[in-house]
């Protein structure tokens, strides 16, 4: 399935470790950047309901020519669409605008739902918050494991789950998850929660493996994230080995077993992001030490995502999102 290195997961699936994201990318941009990723030898393209750029996606697979069946394709179902019947019209929607009969591996987007319907941040014009449904994850367990039965997802999975969270999951799950995706860099290396995952069978995959994802709080201030990849650090190793900064941390994940999904739409930075290199193990320890717990971009939704407090909820989150999906389906 995969030119490069893969993950074989819990159910026997191999799942590549570099994938291509598709967070934030324009329309046109992401066909052309789907059609080339996989025409150079990507095989692993990750996707999700709330980018609205699925169809997009489906038009760069089919553009790139590569079958059907050596491509591994991740998609996630959003936070208003938990409930059964949402979460299937979800996936119908998904599997439509991807143009497949089934994706490789299902996501929950986040351990929260908000109120069913379009909104996809549905606030309380009274209170100024999210409003939360409180649908169990369980019973959303149970609906990801019927989509596994009728064969519309080979592999089904959590997205910014912490280690209580999964616990609690596993207590009634039939179908153990098969991938946890979380926000993972140099910068936030979370080992307690790789150690977990890894330890109960539940592949790790990277989401802004960079630390360079454009953060709601970057945009209202006018300022860049702090990227990993332009610490002084990761320059100094990419100079010592002659290689590119990013591959330098793509290395440090592939050397942990963590999937890693880098979002690109340039064809050069596509390119040289599939370029995997080897590091030392002065290299991986000099990356270890650069850890800050410091997350690029939180959900700013006013809700307790983490089990640390309610985040603050940030306005430009709410305007950022619903300028974005402006005149666009819910679905």
């Amino acid at each position: 399935m995969s030119l490069g290195k893969s993950v074989t997961l819990n159910n026997g699936l191999k799942m590549p470790l570099i994938g291509l994201g598709t967070y934030l990318s324009k329309p046109k941009e992401v066909e052309d950047a789907v059609a080339h990723a996989l025409k150079i030898g990507y095989r692993h393209i990750d996707c999700a309901r709330f980018y609205e750029n699925e169809a997009e996606v489906g038009r760069g697979i089919k553009k790139s020519g590569v079958p059907r069946e050596e491509i591994f394709i991740t998609s996630k179902i959003w936070n208003n669409h938990r409930r059964p019947e949402y979460a299937r019209a979800a996936l119908e929607g998904m599997l439509k605008d991807l143009q497949v009969d089934y994706v490789d591996q299902l996501l929950i987007h986040w351990p929260i739902a908000f109120k069913p319907g379009d909104d996809m941040i549905p606030i309380d014009k009274a209170t100024g918050k999210v409003i939360i449904d409180d649908y169990p994850i369980s019973e959303a367990w149970k609906t990801y494991e019927q989509f596994l039965e009728e064969g519309k997802v080979k592999s089904i999975g959590v997205s910014n789950f912490n280690i209580k969270k999964l616990e609690k999951l596993l207590e009634t799950a039939k179908v153990p998850p098969a991938a946890n995706q979380v926000e993972l860099h140099a910068y936030l290396q979370q080992p307690e929660l790789v150690k977990y995952c890894q330890g109960k069978g539940i592949a790790v995959v990277a989401w802004a493996p960079l630390g360079n994802q454009a953060s709601p709080l970057s945009i209202r201030d006018k300022v860049p994230s702090k990227r990993v990849i332009d610490d002084p650090k990761v320059k100094e190793i990419s100079a010592r080995v002659k290689a590119d900064p990013a591959q330098v941390l793509l290395a440090w994940f592939t050397h942990k077993n963590i999937v890693a999904i880098p979002k690109s739409v340039t064809p050069s930075r596509i390119e040289t992001n599939f370029k995997q290199i080897v590091l030392d193990a002065e290299s991986i320890a000099e990356i270890d030490a650069l850890e800050k717990n410091l997350r690029v971009d939180p959900p700013a939704w006013g809700v307790d995502i983490f089990d640390q407090g309610p985040e603050v909820m940030d306005p430009i989150e709410k305007d950022a999102i619903e300028a974005r999906l402006a005149g666009k389906a819910g679905l």
